[in-house]
């Protein structure tokens, strides 16, 4: 899963974002591009338009007609979507560049390696490496409650400032998650807020 939240767990209003921070959308790009994105039907709604480069699926139990969107009823047939469309993206790379590329489908499937020696999930510059293959959950609210069973790597943006006004909140993150990666970000022009990028994979 994917998000941005403020101190106290806030994520939104009125299906709007809190906060503009140029730098965490680029995060957010960086670690859902080429991936299937799971959302409800009030971030899709917020979204406008499907996010580029992207399998959008839309966890609805009514009919989803918007174009570029994929609707899905359940979790379960969510998943199954996902994994189809992962599983034809590696077959065509596969067949491209002459190797089997492994699949890495974080949020549905619970046996993909913890992240061992953090040194190895990291770039030359100290940033989390994106993977290639994992489903994405993006929201919202009640989506994120959903997920947190069975999820097991949570990508967070944790902004430095509470927001009376939000009507919508990340859940809690228990003991069951371990902090895996942070960095931080400071306040800048372009920036209203300092903020921490954070990795947490969950306990098994």
């Amino acid at each position: 899963m994917i998000a941005a939240m403020g101190e106290a767990n806030e994520l939104g209003a009125n299906n709007e974002l809190l906060w503009h921070l140029p730098d965490d959308f680029a995060w957010f790009v960086k670690h859902t591009k080429g991936k299937p994105v799971v959302m409800g039907r009030k971030t899709m709604e917020s979204l406008g338009r499907p996010l580029k480069n992207r399998l959008n699926i839309v966890l609805s139990r009514s009919a989803v007609t918007v174009e570029g969107f994929v609707g899905a009823r359940s979790w379960e047939e969510a998943f199954s979507l996902a994994k189809h469309w992962l599983e034809e993206k590696l077959a065509l790379a596969s067949d491209a560049e002459g190797v089997v590329l492994e699949s890495e489908i974080v949020a549905a499937d619970n046996s993909s390696e913890l992240a061992g020696n953090t040194a190895k999930n990291l770039d030359e510059n100290g940033d989390w490496i994106a993977r290639k293959n994992e489903i994405m959950v993006i929201g919202g609210g009640e989506i994120y409650k959903q997920a947190m069973d069975f999820a097991n790597r949570l990508y967070i943006t944790q902004v430095n400032a509470c927001f009376t006004d939000a009507d919508t909140h990340f859940p809690t993150i228990g003991n069951t998650w371990k902090p895996v990666f942070g960095k931080s970000h400071e306040k800048d022009e372009k920036h209203s807020y300092s903020f921490e990028f954070q990795v947490f994979e969950k306990n098994l």
